[in-house]
């Protein structure tokens, strides 16, 4: 069954395959271009929420995609002063180090991602689910909030 060009979507893309990269999601029609067609507006990191939220902004439309990673623990975080015209470059999920093994999943079942951005800003984090929340433009757009899942 496919969606109505102003339906949210959502995708969860935790178990996506290892080192591909995650920047171009196609679903039904819509195709989300992260690295070409979107830039950054909003990193949301909370002490007291343990989801670690990035927004983006469609260049052209009011589009809006979130990227949601659950239970986040940042593991490294490289941030430059400057979040303006910043573009994700890369996105992957990857092995990592623990007990002094490589492994793909941690003990607590989390999985780890890379994410890299044209400014130079980049965070690696462990997160047990992650998803792609899309947000259309149209009549009666309402700036988005996260989904329950």
């Amino acid at each position: 069954m496919g969606h109505s060009s102003n339906e949210n979507i959502s995708i969860e893309i935790t178990n996506s395959k290892l080192f591909d990269f995650l920047t171009v999601f196609e679903f039904d029609e819509q195709i989300v271009d992260l690295h070409n067609e979107y830039i950054c507006e909003l990193i949301n990191l909370e002490p007291e929420n343990p989801d670690f939220i990035i927004e983006f902004l469609h260049i052209n439309e009011k589009h809006r995609v979130t990227l949601e990673f659950q239970k986040a623990v940042i593991k490294k975080m490289s941030l430059s002063f400057s979040l303006e015209n910043d573009v994700l470059d890369s996105m992957y999920r990857g092995r990592f180090e623990e007990n002094n093994y490589i492994v793909d999943i941690s003990n607590n079942e989390q999985v780890y991602f890379y994410l890299e951005f044209s400014n130079g800003n980049s965070f690696e984090l462990l997160s047990s689910k992650v998803f792609l929340h899309f947000y259309p433009a149209g009549p009666g757009f309402v700036s988005p909030q996260i989904l329950p899942t």
